[in-house]
C-alpha cells in the first residue's frame, strides 16, 4: 500500500507592473500635448497632471474629480517597459509610477450627475437589426455608418458628441445597421452642415432613439492626495 503525494509548484506571474526606468520633467503648457508608444517606450509630453491620470485609468473627463492645481502643471514623461509590453500593461505601469513618484492615492466611488439617457422614442425604432457576423462603424465628424452596432456603442458614440455622459436605457439587445447625420452645436455651421440637425434631432428622426436629460450614476476616481515630483 502506498500513499499518493500530490506536490503544488508555484506558479509565477510574469506580468510587469513597474518599468523599468522613467523619467518626469516638468515643462511649460502651450506646446501642445503628444503620446509615443514604441515596443519598449512610452513617451508623454507635455501633459498636465490631471491627464495623466485620466490616461493612466482610461477615464473620460466626467470620471474624474481631483484638485484644481493638477490642471496647472505640465510634465513629460519617459518610460523604458519590455519590449513586448501591451499598452494596457504600460498604463498598468503608468498607474504605478503615479503612485511612486507623485504620491497619487485615489478612490473609486458612484456619483450622480447631470447627463441622459438613450430611449426608444415614441415613434418606435427606425433601424434594422443587423445580419452581419462582424461589427464596423465609421465616424467623420458629422455622420455615423455602423454595422452591427449595439445600443452600448451607439451611447458612447452619442456622448462624445453632446460631451455629457449618455446611459443606455433602451434595453434592446443585439447590433443594428444605420446612417446617422447630425451638425455639432458646438462648431461653426458650413454650406454642407446648414441642412443637419442637432444629435438630439437627428436620434428620433433618422434612428427612433431619443435623449432623456437625467441624473445618470457615473463611477468617479477621486483623487484624495498628490504631490508634485522631484525632478529626475
Amino acid at each position: 500500500m502506498y500513499r499518493a503525494v500530490l506536490c503544488f509548484l508555484p506558479l509565477f506571474c510574469h506580468a510587469q507592473t513597474a518599468f523599468e526606468a522613467a523619467s518626469i520633467k516638468p515643462v511649460q503648457g502651450g506646446d501642445g500635448v503628444h503620446w509615443s508608444s514604441d515596443p519598449g517606450r512610452l513617451v508623454l509630453t507635455g501633459m498636465s497632471l490631471r491627464n495623466l491620470v485620466i490616461t493612466a485609468y482610461g477615464l473620460k473627463n466626467g470620471e474624474y474629480s481631483g484638485p484644481a492645481w493638477l490642471d496647472s502643471v505640465h510634465y513629460t514623461v519617459e518610460a523604458k517597459s519590455p519590449a513586448r509590453s501591451s499598452e494596457k500593461e504600460k498604463l498598468v505601469m503608468l498607474q504605478a509610477l503615479l503612485a511612486d513618484r507623485f504620491k497619487l492615492v485615489t478612490h473609486r466611488e458612484t456619483r450622480q450627475v447631470s447627463g441622459y439617457a438613450l430611449v426608444v422614442a415614441k415613434g418606435g425604432l427606425k433601424m434594422q437589426r443587423s445580419k452581419a457576423e462582424g461589427s464596423e462603424s465609421h465616424g467623420s465628424g458629422n455622420k455615423l455608418t455602423a454595422t452591427n452596432l449595439d445600443m452600448a456603442r451607439i451611447a458612447r458614440h452619442v456622448e462624445r458628441v453632446v460631451g455629457e455622459p449618455v446611459i443606455d436605457e433602451t434595453h434592446l439587445t443585439g447590433g443594428y445597421d444605420f446612417v446617422l447625420e447630425y451638425t455639432r452645436e458646438n462648431r461653426a455651421p458650413s454650406d454642407d452642415l446648414a441642412a443637419l440637425p442637432t444629435i438630439f434631432t437627428a436620434l428620433p428622426e433618422q434612428l427612433g432613439l431619443k435623449l432623456e436629460s437625467r441624473k445618470v450614476p457615473i463611477e468617479m476616481l477621486i483623487v484624495d492626495r498628490c504631490e508634485r515630483p522631484t525632478e529626475n
